[in-house]
């Protein structure tokens, strides 16, 4: 985009009373067809169908939830992971399943210092195949992580194109995580009590061509056709500026750091979509330590003694 396109969509979002700012992204410059590969969730009708018929149907239920909740600051302690980038391939759906598993992994060990990094290419390419072109739904990965578990990134590095899964280490079912059980939560209100006492959730939302210019704020759609869905991780709310706290997978060079916030109820993520959260995890063994680096011949070490670089 250029300057007088960033400038007429920040007015656009102004003319609105709205309050996220728009400006240039790692994403907004890229062609259209790259663009969608920063996508990746896959409709399924009868899913749709079921979802929407819950949501328009069930009553309200009586849930309690404080007036805010973040998963990143909880009494100063953080529970989520790094920002990933899933870069050119449709695998959202397995950064947005592991964003909550990992948050889940520190929870099961009471320890918000934890870093567990588990393979979205062992999820991705294993759960659902050559997927990239083609996308996944989160009920799916949640499955296939619940019934045979996700190993440690080491296992299986991400690259952004399809690759087999005999990629995988050899002794992978040892060393992956396992999902005790998920929920799919349709209620909004649930939504909040669960991501205030449990941890975050798998969310879902419309793609719009303007959230790829996104910078900061709480985003609401204003102009720019319908391109996609997205998988996401919610990881709380905020009832003053009406809104979700969510993790992307686009790396940290899109939105604030490459978090978001989105609106209640914007691009379907409340109408259209459930939110799905595990129940707890149980870890794999740690894989194997990296090789140490070889002891220097007796020469070298010599040598290195006497200019001090022992």
């Amino acid at each position: 985009m250029s300057e007088e396109e960033f400038s007429n969509l920040q007015r656009a979002i102004n003319e609105r009373g709205h309050t996220w700012r728009a400006g240039e992204t790692s994403l907004s410059g890229l062609p259209p067809e790259e663009q969608q590969y920063r996508l990746g969730l896959t409709l399924i009708p009868e899913e749709m169908d079921r979802i929407r018929a819950a949501i328009i149907t069930r009553a309200p239920m009586a849930a309690e939830f404080p007036p805010s909740w973040d998963w990143r600051d909880v009494n100063g302690a953080d529970w989520t992971t790094a920002i990933r980038d899933q870069k050119a391939c449709g695998s959202c759906v397995a950064f947005g399943t592991l964003g909550v598993v990992e948050a889940m992994a520190k929870r099961h060990e009471n320890d918000a210092g934890l870093q567990p990094d588990y393979s979205e290419a062992h999820l991705f390419f294993c759960g659902c195949g050559d997927c990239c072109d083609k996308g996944w739904w989160p009920t799916y990965a949640l499955n296939y992580a619940k019934n045979s578990g996700v190993p440690d990134e080491a296992c299986f590095p991400y690259q952004d194109h399809n690759m087999p899964c005999s990629n995988s280490c050899t002794d992978w079912q040892e060393r992956s995580v396992k999902v005790v059980d998920w929920e799919e939560v349709t209620d909004v209100g649930a939504r909040k009590q669960w991501l205030s006492t449990t941890g975050p959730m798998v969310a879902c939302i419309a793609v719009y061509r303007d959230f790829y210019s996104y910078t900061g704020g709480v985003y609401r759609h204003v102009t720019g056709d319908l391109v996609g869905y997205h998988a996401i991780c919610a990881v709380g709310y905020s009832e003053e500026e009406s809104c979700w706290i969510c993790k992307n997978s686009w790396g940290t060079d899109w939105g604030e750091a490459g978090w978001f916030k989105i609106g209640y109820g914007e691009c379907g993520i409340d109408t259209e979509f459930a939110m799905y959260g595990v129940t707890d995890v149980v870890p794999g063994k740690p894989g194997p330590d990296p090789d140490p680096e070889p002891e220097p011949d007796g020469c070298m070490q010599q040598i290195k003694q006497m200019f001090g670089l022992s």
